[in-house]
């Protein structure tokens, strides 16, 4: 099953939440046992390895970036608020390794971030450290030294169950006297994009570059923008499910990467 959460329509947040059924292809609405997180939309939203959803952050309707974190079980169908992230931040990408929980990114009250942080399980919920410059007691490349660039509406995911992979998003870019923000792009198209896919280790807390140029691995030659979308493993590589980049929601890319 899958369960989407949450959403905006209209500068309001929704907090329902909907089960979506792989077999029948059908939604069905969830009841509750108990309070549900407040509304939102751009929020991170994973299933871990214990059969919880968890949703990260996000902003309300006022736009407002948060910061908390909620876990839903579907036997007890009841939420509990397990933590916090390091800041409140939206758009941001989330993915399980194990039992922890990675967080990358996102647009904070200073701009976009590629702040990574580790939510370790503490408690019954989840305490989350600052990992951006590294781990404490691993000499892994950090986010910074591998060259990842602020983004937010980005993709990550786990391939394999021990490895992350990240691709594409939005990305701040200086013009004139203004900021503004572009899609991060296949670098044909002639913006100051970045077509690469990204790996983290987290048993070596290392990020390297696993792919230079998606579009090209593929033989496509055309924009290839990947964000407000989707992703997920398949057997030996991944899929990307994202909109292009006039707006449209793209074709799927399914693309092989080393396990």
């Amino acid at each position: 099953s899958y369960y989407p959460f949450g959403g905006e329509r209209n500068g309001y947040a929704f907090n329902d939440l909907w089960r979506y059924d792989l077999t029948s292809e059908t939604f069905t609405f969830v009841s509750v046992s108990n309070a549900s997180p407040p509304g939102r939309y751009d929020h991170a939203a994973i299933a871990t390895s214990d059969g919880r959803l968890v949703i990260i952050g996000g902003r309300d309707a006022s736009g407002t970036a948060l910061k908390d974190i909620w876990a839903f079980d579907p036997l007890a169908k009841s939420w509990s608020e397990v933590g916090e992230i390091v800041s409140p931040a939206f758009g941001l990408a989330a993915a399980a390794v194990g039992n922890d929980v990675y967080v990358l990114g996102g647009k904070e009250s200073g701009g976009l971030s590629s702040r990574f942080q580790k939510c370790s399980p503490h408690a019954g919920g989840y305490a989350c450290e600052d990992i951006t410059g590294g781990c404490p007691l691993e000499l892994g490349q950090s986010v910074n030294e591998v060259g990842m660039s602020p983004r937010y509406r980005h993709s990550m995911f786990a391939v394999g169950g021990d490895n992350l992979y990240v691709y594409g998003g939005h990305e701040s870019e200086v013009q004139g006297s203004g900021i503004i923000e572009v899609e991060l792009t296949h670098q044909a198209q002639g913006a100051a994009g970045d077509a690469r896919v990204y790996n983290f280790d987290p048993a070596s807390c290392h990020w390297t570059v696993a792919m230079e140029d998606l579009c090209k691995a593929d033989g496509d030659s055309s924009p290839c923008v990947k964000y407000d979308g989707a992703a997920g493993p398949l057997e030996d590589g991944a899929f990307l499910h994202n909109y292009d980049h006039t707006g449209a929601l793209g074709v799927p890319t399914v693309f092989t990467v080393p396990l």
